[in-house]
């Protein structure tokens, strides 16, 4: 409850001041049973250092084990357990989306080569709900065409790598 708290200050907070602003919603479609421990597993390996693996012992046969317990534990289906105060299943949804977050902001920075009109973004998310607010740049001539196609660049560019690479897709929750 403390870190949803949390959460729901910090949003209040960056809505709190609108102009120029905008706040995307995002919610993941059936987030547990489509995040997949192996796909973790892959991440894991592919962007730690491999001397924090060594050192973890987070090697082959290590990461089988933990994908085959998982699907024991899920009757054969590759996703994140769910239960009541599951600190494990929210630690393992809270490490899988960081990936996600890092997908956003390598998107956010790569749009702002092609539109020169981000001042600042900032990604607030708990569990599966995930806010970017995007602070413009003061206005310009075609300002609102570029914004709207910012935005649509940006879902569009999201959308295809959260699924691409994480197995998720956003439900019809997302509002800007």
């Amino acid at each position: 409850y403390k870190h949803y708290k949390a959460f729901k200050n910090n949003l209040k907070h960056e809505a709190k001041y609108p102009k120029d602003k905008l706040i995307i919603r995002l919610d993941i479609q059936n987030y547990f049973e489509n995040a997949s421990v192996a796909q973790l597993s892959i991440l894991i390996n592919k962007y730690f250092k491999p001397s924090v693996l060594k050192q973890n012992n987070f090697d082959t046969s290590s990461t089988d084990l933990i994908t085959f317990y998982f699907r024991f534990l899920n009757h054969g289906k590759d996703c994140i357990p769910q239960s009541d105060n599951n600190v494990v299943s929210s630690f393992l949804g809270y490490l899988y989306l960081i990936f996600g977050d890092l997908i956003i902001e390598d998107i956010i920075n790569q749009l702002k080569v092609q539109f020169d009109i981000i001042d600042d973004y900032k990604i607030i998310r708990y569990v599966d709900d995930i806010f970017i607010s995007l602070k413009f740049k003061n206005s310009q001539s075609n300002f609102l065409l570029e914004r709207q196609s910012y935005v649509y660049n940006l879902l569009n560019q999201i959308s295809e790598k959260f699924f691409n690479l994480l197995n998720l897709r956003f439900n019809g929750k997302a509002k800007v």
